[in-house]
């Protein structure tokens, strides 16, 4: 603001002369100081919980005390720590120094330091991810939407589980203005035509310093002297431009907006998906390329729109009072069972490919992103990807209400070789990443039940193979094993199951003919640590559980165990011999 203080003197022998000057009131005096004498500050207050205390330290690397964020109470959740609202007018930069520490546990959160000017929409200054560093100070270039207004507001941010952290401790935060050189202002207010939009999410650019409007529509945007294209968007509003607005050494300038509501028709075109494997790939037409380019014209010039280059072609749009006779394509977003999964911010990119699915059925759709809004949806492409499963299943039940399934790889596998399976009992998973073709579900409860199989492709998993129903009898008969195989032990790794109680693990194995069998424990060195089983057994389905004691009955440490499987022939010779190791790992 400008004052202009007038001056008369008179002097003797007649003297007198006058004038004018200027007195230009550029912006409010910022000083924050903050040493957490008092907590929480006066007019200062937390928000989201109760885990911001004082704490009687100096982790900082301040003076006792100072303010701490700490994981008591267990909490999960965004919690600010937040100064009370400081005028900042006529500011377009603020300086900020700060002490803090951090001490890690478990990670699973953020902490930042965010900015306000409604005590709602919050801005990010800067953010860390879990982490332990000493006492650090930090200072920071504060040029926010936020900065400017008269209800300025700071706040110290822990975003996460609660229970990840030991503590963030932080003090002698300074805020204050930074020195500006003259510089004039655009101020105005903008209002909304129509629609639900916010006013206060608006964004007014000027020579690359963005604002928000307040909640009357009202904003201020100081800038140095020069000539500005000023811009207000929203979105599902059309975007307004004034260009060659002129500001002068603080002078200020009106510029005033009047937002209206769009809808966007010319979605992309010919959407079009092809499958290999499980990987989708989508292809589609620029809009309008399909009706003979009608109102698709290659500019002459390049066009500014918000302070960027516009992409090679603009949409010329359909007539309306509201509209501008041009419309640019900026992009377009890529939909899958209408969430969106991809932004493309180069119109001439009109491919998309999205790998790795799991086996089902997806629906997809783009649409094109203009300098107006987002435009309807293009056709909708459906997608069944289907990951070979297991063939074969089939099932015996086994004394003990033991279930036995075996079946066969998938067939025709493409190039991507099954890496594993899981088994289902009832749409439950009861056991996963299998390698061998059978499974052994012990004390399954009477009643009947259904199981399926499928089949992994490392992280994707297939749709289900045949299924079976069974029913717990004591009537079917015993089922022979097709070859002698170690399974895997389950759980793996394993640990205590309860308080007291020891580590379990269960490991199968099957024998095709009858033979004298040694199942073995050995640790990582070799060394023998118990013996299993060490007799003869006959065809069949087996398991043995193991509670990770050694030959003394003493529990071991944790680490890695191997178990070690031996069947040498009886006096039919019928078995041939047969010899396997798999590993285990032991964690309490």
């Amino acid at each position: 603001h400008e004052a202009t203080i007038s001056w008369e003197i008179s002097a003797d022998y007649s003297y007198e002369s006058s004038g004018d000057f200027p007195l230009f009131i550029a912006q409010i005096p910022v000083s924050l100081f903050e040493n957490f004498d008092v907590f929480p500050p006066i007019d200062w207050s937390t928000e989201g919980g109760n885990n911001w205390i004082v704490s009687y330290s100096n982790f900082a690397g301040g003076t006792i005390p100072e303010a701490a964020f700490i994981w008591y109470p267990p909490i999960v959740g965004t919690q600010r720590l937040i100064t009370m609202p400081i005028i900042t007018l006529g500011s377009n930069e603020l300086e900020l120094e700060f002490k803090h520490a951090l001490y890690d546990i478990n990670g699973g959160y953020t902490i930042s330091v965010e900015t306000s000017s409604n005590g709602s929409n919050w801005n990010i200054i800067a953010s860390w991810s879990a982490q332990n560093f000493p006492a650090t100070t930090e200072n920071f270039t504060i040029s926010t939407p936020d900065v400017g207004s008269a209800t300025f507001q700071l706040a110290f941010v822990f975003d996460g589980i609660s229970e990840g952290i030991n503590g963030w401790v932080i003090d002698d935060v300074l805020l204050s203005e930074a020195i500006i050189s003259p510089h004039g202002y655009i101020v105005g207010n903008v209002s909304l035509d129509g629609g639900p939009g916010n006013i206060e999410e608006v964004i007014v650019t000027a020579g690359g310093v963005i604002k928000n409007p307040d909640s009357n529509g009202d904003y201020c945007i100081p800038v140095p002297q020069g000539t500005y294209d000023v811009s207000a968007i929203l979105p599902g509003y059309i975007t307004s431009i004034v260009e060659d607005v002129v500001v002068g050494e603080w002078e200020t300038t009106v510029v005033d907006f009047v937002l209206y509501e769009t809808t966007v028709a010319d979605p992309p075109q010919n959407l079009q998906a092809s499958l290999y494997f499980n990987d989708v790939t989508l292809e589609w037409d620029i809009p309008g390329s399909d009706n003979d380019n009608k109102g698709l014209r290659i500019p002459t010039k390049v066009d500014r729109n918000n302070g960027i280059h516009k992409s090679d072609f603009d949409i010329r749009m359909k007539r309306n009072p509201h509209f501008p006779d041009n419309r640019s394509l900026l992009g377009y977003k890529v939909y899958r069972d209408d969430e969106e999964i991809a932004e493309i911010n180069d119109i001439m990119i009109t491919t998309y490919f999205d790998p790795g699915l799991d086996a089902g059925e997806y629906s997809y759709y783009v649409t094109a992103i203009y300098n107006d809004g987002e435009s309807d949806p293009s056709n909708i492409e459906n997608v069944t990807v289907i990951l070979p499963p297991p063939t074969n299943l089939t099932y015996q039940v086994n004394v003990g209400n033991m279930v036995i399934l075996q079946w066969l790889p998938p067939e025709g596998e493409p190039s991507r070789n099954c890496t594993g399976y899981n088994v289902y009992r009832d749409e439950v998973i009861i056991a996963e990443d299998l390698s061998q073709l059978f499974y052994m579900d012990l004390n399954v409860p009477v009643g009947i039940h259904t199981y399926y199989i499928t089949a992994l492709y490392n992280e994707y998993e297939s749709g289900p193979s045949n299924e079976v129903i069974v029913e717990i009898t004591s009537t079917d008969d015993f089922l022979i094993p097709l070859k002698t195989e170690l399974g895997n032990n389950f759980p793996n790794p394993f640990n205590p199951s309860g308080a007291g109680r020891s580590p379990r693990t269960t490991i199968t194995f099957a024998l095709k003919d009858a033979g004298h069998v040694y199942l073995e424990i050995f640790n990582i060195k070799g060394e023998k640590v118990k013996t299993l089983f060490d007799e003869k057994l006959e065809p069949g389905y087996h398991s043995v559980e193991w509670s990770g004691k050694d030959k003394n009955e003493n529990t071991i440490s944790s680490g890695i165990y191997f178990y070690k499987l031996c069947l040498h022939p009886d006096s039919s010779g019928k078995a041939e011999d047969f010899q396997k190791v798999k590993k285990m790992i032991l964690i309490k």
